[in-house]
């Protein structure tokens, strides 16, 4: 059964910086101001991880991006998989958003999703069942790769 997903913008993928192959943050953090108003919780929803990786996956770790995004890592009990979508604060224009993850020490197994996007990156999926896994996400400048992370996920 296909995943259905949200439609998105889609441009040439970025060649220049694999997400996987970055260990460490790039571009500039932003100061953010905190104000709770009506468009604070509908910032929220939009954030909040919402099955796009499919039935059945559960979210077991998420990353905030400051530059306005978050990754969601993922994981399936009943297939062995992790999943991993970059998700913006907020719908707008289409922009650079990336999710990537892979089995940790082997690069081969690395799965990207990087382009233009109005809402989120991924779904990107890898087997892990008895691996660690390394996993991220990209927004505006910001790169964040978690490494040998979420080793007891086996059953």
């Amino acid at each position: 059964m296909p995943i259905a997903k949200k439609k998105r913008s889609r441009q040439a993928p970025l060649t220049s910086k694999p997400l996987m192959s970055i260990g460490v943050i790039t571009g500039a953090c932003i100061a953010s101001l905190t104000v709770t108003s009506p468009s604070t919780h509908a910032a929220e929803a939009a954030r909040a991880y919402g099955g796009e990786c499919g039935v059945g996956y559960v979210e077991i770790d998420s990353y905030h991006l400051s530059t306005g995004a978050t990754a969601y890592l993922t994981f399936s009990s009943a297939s062995g998989n992790n999943c991993v979508v970059t998700k913006r604060d907020t719908v707008g224009t289409a922009l650079r958003l990336g999710a990537g993850v892979r089995r940790s020490g082997e690069p081969g197994s690395a799965h990207e999703d990087i382009g233009n996007y109005t809402s989120y990156a991924g779904p990107v999926y890898v087997y892990a069942r008895y691996s660690c896994v390394d996993w991220g996400g990209y927004f505006n400048g910001l790169n964040k790769v978690i490494e040998n992370d979420h080793c007891d996920r086996q059953a």
